[in-house]
């Protein structure tokens, strides 16, 4: 057998073993709790898929590669390369303040020293909230977007004086990311659903992918469910909304939207999927860094001296008269592990552990009564609201991308984003470097992040498996050339020498 002959069965054996995989998690989740579900990879260049379950349980309607879903915030990955194409085309730069589109029909928050700007809507550090103050009272809960229009959204606007600093913090936001398409679609001369279609998905060639479903679409349209055997109602959007969640695509057309940000030189919108990866900092108000870097370095002595303050002073003036017993041992070290794990997780999650873990601390040295008690849940809640709220972390930005998230898979960034709305769920993750990504869809409000996740980590096993077998043989070769190497090297010094 040749090298060709056996890397295509090699090649052969991996899509199977890929496809193979796929279909097996499909097949479990759809057995599980999914009503339908779409896969698709994309690996050393080839797509490979599975799909599972109903797109329409009543009319035993099957998923199909065709199949449209809503795919919720992956919207906001289309919303960010709507940007990068006004940036493109010279209309905006990314750290412009949003306010100079707008004009006088409403007025921004800032900071009092910092305006809004394009970037910090799309990497949600723009301060607004994830949603409107006045959307959840107004709203069906079936259909929570579908009242909220652009009146409401320059009301609630003009009614909001300031933000935390710009910049200083995240906080995922369908507010912003529904008023950055708004004025996307402004700077394009219409709305945001036609700048879409003109500018990104048209050049990208997914004619199958809208926010409003056609006749055509409305046919393939899965149906949505809110547990598997739960139907429940499609999310509509409004033009100020639609821009963070409102986009609905097949696995067809999700693989187009797949391969281009995987490989960008394919696609026409190159320098714009580019764009979105790259790293920035976002501009700082004025004096907040400083700000920043001094709370960096001071927050461990005020994380002391708030432990001394709320526990140990206290503490020692009800020992010290009686003399500390030995069990005193316990309540010190455990108390200090309610206080980190209330600072790291931080608010609600924070204060639920520091209640936890006080009744944990109160049952092995029961006794100290609830004088404790009481001085240990004062403590946690207030580093829980110091861990959440402090701008310990530097927060303004580093690794912020337009839109995407990054983690890694081992040593491996990997670039990803998710969405859910009422009746559908959707992961995309790419690993730029290996080249390699998926796409999962769902008709169900299940999320499928860990699907995806799983699925992306064992095609890195793959690819880290291939290339370290590549070097071994690279390595095998090269042995074996060194014989007839030396020999070549030898016959040449000796005729040099005759």
């Amino acid at each position: 057998m040749t090298n060709n002959d056996e890397s295509a069965t090699n090649g052969q054996d991996k899509r199977q073993h890929i496809a193979s995989f796929i279909k097996d998690i499909a097949d479990k989740r759809c057995e599980k709790n999914l009503a339908g579900i779409a896969i698709g990879v994309i690996v050393d260049g080839q797509e490979i898929s599975t799909v599972n379950g109903w797109a329409d349980v009543e009319s035993k309607r099957p998923v199909s590669d065709t199949t449209v879903f809503e795919v919720g915030s992956l919207s906001k990955l289309f919303t960010s390369l709507l940007l990068a194409v006004a940036a493109r085309k010279q209309e905006v730069q990314l750290d412009d303040p949003v306010q100079t589109a707008l004009g006088d029909a409403v007025t921004l928050p800032t900071d009092r020293k910092a305006e809004i700007t394009y970037r910090s809507l799309a990497n949600h550090r723009s301060s607004l909230p994830r949603l409107p103050k006045d959307l959840i009272p107004t709203a069906d809960m079936t259909n929570p977007y579908v009242h909220y229009d652009q009146e409401k959204l320059y009301a609630c606007l003009n009614k909001m004086d300031s933000v935390k600093p710009i910049g200083s913090r995240g906080e995922y936001s369908n507010f912003a990311v529904g008023l950055l398409g708004h004025v996307l679609g402004k700077l394009a001369g219409s709305d945001y659903r036609q700048a879409l279609n003109e500018r990104v998905l048209t050049p990208l060639g997914m004619l199958d992918t809208s926010t409003e479903s056609n006749d055509e679409q409305s046919a393939q349209l899965a149906t949505a469910h809110k547990k598997k055997n739960k139907p429940t109602k499609h999310w509509d959007f409004t033009e100020v909304t639609v821009a963070a969640g409102g986009v609905r695509s097949s696995l067809l057309d999700m693989f187009k939207f797949l391969r281009a940000n995987i490989d960008p030189t394919t696609s026409k919108l190159a320098d714009e999927i580019m764009m979105m990866r790259e790293p920035s900092d976002l501009p700082e108000c004025e004096g907040s860094d400083r700000w920043l870097t001094a709370s960096r370095y001071a927050f461990p002595f005020v994380w002391l001296f708030a432990f001394l303050a709320i526990f140990a002073i206290p503490y020692c003036l009800v020992q010290v008269p009686i003399g500390f017993q030995t069990d005193s041992l316990w309540f010190f070290p455990i108390t200090i592990l309610i206080f980190g794990a209330a600072l790291c997780w931080g608010y609600v999650a924070g204060l639920v552990t520091a209640v936890l873990l006080t009744f944990l601390a109160w049952w092995i040295c029961e006794d100290f009564g609830w004088f404790p008690i009481f001085e240990a849940l004062v403590g946690g809640a207030s580093l829980s609201y110091v861990g959440a709220y402090w701008p310990w972390d530097n927060r303004g930005g580093g690794e912020g991308r337009l839109a995407w998230q990054i983690s890694a898979i081992g040593t491996h960034p990997m670039l990803w984003h998710n969405g859910m709305v009422g009746g559908s769920a959707s992961f995309l993750g790419i690993v730029p470097e290996l080249e390699t990504g998926v796409i999962v869809l769902t008709n169900t409000a299940k999320p499928v992040d860990a699907v995806g996740v799983n699925i992306l980590s064992e095609l890195v096993k793959l690819k880290e498996n291939e290339n370290g077998e590549q070097e071994r043989q690279r390595a095998c070769a090269s042995l074996r050339q060194w014989p007839a190497s030396i020999y070549k090297r030898f016959i040449t010094y000796v005729e040099q020498m005759l």
